[in-house]
């Protein structure tokens, strides 16, 4: 099967409109790719949703486990500001409410960093306990069935890596966006 036709309704041909398409662009290959990318985000969380359940902590949020999971990255406690970062975020308010979320869940408490000046973020018992369970069901469910695949491992590096350079694109095109005036195309 074509690459370009991997979504319902793909053009057969380069230059031919896409039937059903909502955009108005010529650009058919990396339409598809950027609702490919759509669909992707959201069977995501809503894997993350059933394996939070699966391990009985459906009241916590995608969002909130990737919260936890990155203030337990390296076993290291975390400023909200450099978790905002790492999963680059700009609603701090909004990951500030998920930290005093999880922080009444007993998941992350918070820690005075050396100089007892700012709040770090760390994880708890129970919130490693959860993070562990998850990521064992994960394996189970998921990590497991990527196996059989030839060459998975070099394809998600790859994959990992071009993700990465069209982060940095899209975000300067929003950086840039605040400011763009079509007359000055």
């Amino acid at each position: 099967m074509d690459s370009d036709k991997t979504a319902p309704g793909a053009p057969d041909r380069p230059g031919q409109r896409q039937r059903g398409r909502r955009r108005a662009t010529d650009t058919p290959v990396a339409d598809n790719f950027e609702w490919a990318t759509v669909r992707m985000a959201e069977a995501f969380d809503r894997s993350t949703k059933g394996l939070l359940a699966a391990v009985g902590y459906g009241d916590v949020t995608p969002q909130e486990e990737r919260i936890l999971n990155m203030i337990r990255l390296h076993d290291h406690p975390k400023p909200a500001l450099i978790v905002a970062r790492l999963l680059n975020r700009d609603d701090l308010p909004n990951l500030q409410y998920s930290l005093r979320k999880l922080e009444r869940s007993g998941l992350v408490e918070k820690v005075a960093d050396e100089r007892g000046k700012k709040v770090n973020y760390t994880v708890t018992a129970a919130g490693r306990e959860l993070t562990e369970r998850f990521a064992e069901v994960r394996r189970h469910l998921i990590i497991d069935q990527l196996q059989p695949l030839e060459g998975i491992e070099d394809r998600l590096r790859r994959g990992t890596r071009i993700l990465s350079l069209l982060t940095g694109l899209y975000d300067e095109a929003g950086r840039i966006s605040a400011t763009y005036a079509p007359e000055n195309s």
